[in-house]
């Protein structure tokens, strides 16, 4: 059997058909700013690190969700149909907030080297089997005559339910095990950028925001067993 080793990968090449619908992160304050929350409040916002959750609620809307408020932001773009390695400039007014929101969308991919290991299967096979089937009541309209035929009448005649005994083949489900081989591949969609302050220039915060996937890639089976 041809045993493939896989390496480690990291591209931020990849074409997204949607980018994730949450991101868990942090957000680092650095001076004291104010951001209109999603209940039109201005929320005066003093240095801190927070824990922060990026949402993305629309296809040209997020939010930044922390201190149990939500702040949304707008673009242009689309964001259900962005690509990895894509920026999102959006500029202060235009984004609904008092500061220009500059960030990078991208996308890491990882492989695990090859795992060997026996896991738990079904496997169908076919038996001969019988059973005993009981068929139900039935009944019919019989019309009897005399001999002469002039003379008829109709009755209900009925027959009580038979059992009979049918046998043929039959798909039965089994439990084994089967030795596996396989790696496991890692995707993470990543959300980097800053608020910066229009007049001067000045970096105000700091957002960092990320979420991982795992799925499995099996590259052999053996027969379950």
């Amino acid at each position: 059997m041809k045993k493939l080793l896989l390496p480690i990968v990291s591209s931020a090449l990849l074409l997204l058909v949607s980018c994730k619908q949450e991101l868990s992160g942090t957000i680092n304050i650095l001076s004291q700013i104010s951001l209109r929350s999603t209940k039109g409040e201005n929320v005066l916002l003093a240095p801190q690190y927070k824990a922060m959750k990026v949402k993305f609620t629309g296809k040209k809307t997020f939010e930044l969700q922390f201190n149990d408020k939500k702040f949304e932001f707008k673009t242009q773009q689309n964001l259900k149909k962005i690509n990895a390695g894509d920026r999102l400039n959006l500029p202060a007014g235009q984004n609904g907030q008092s500061y220009n929101l500059d960030a990078q969308y991208t996308v890491d991919t990882s492989s695990s080297g090859l795992i060997r290991s026996v896991e738990s299967c079904t496997y169908t096979v076919t038996e001969h089997r019988c059973e005993n089937i009981t068929q139900p009541k039935s009944c019919q309209q019989v019309t009897e005559c005399d001999p002469s035929g002039t003379k008829c009448k109709t009755r209900e005649v009925c027959t009580n339910g038979q059992t009979v005994t049918k046998c043929g083949p039959v798909s039965v489900n089994r439990y084994g095990n089967q030795e596996v081989e396989y790696y496991n591949r890692t995707t993470t969609d990543r959300l980097e950028g800053v608020l910066v302050h229009p007049a001067n220039g000045a970096v105000v915060a700091n957002i960092s925001a990320a979420d991982s996937e795992s799925e499995k890639i099996y590259q052999y089976r053996a027969t379950c067993r």
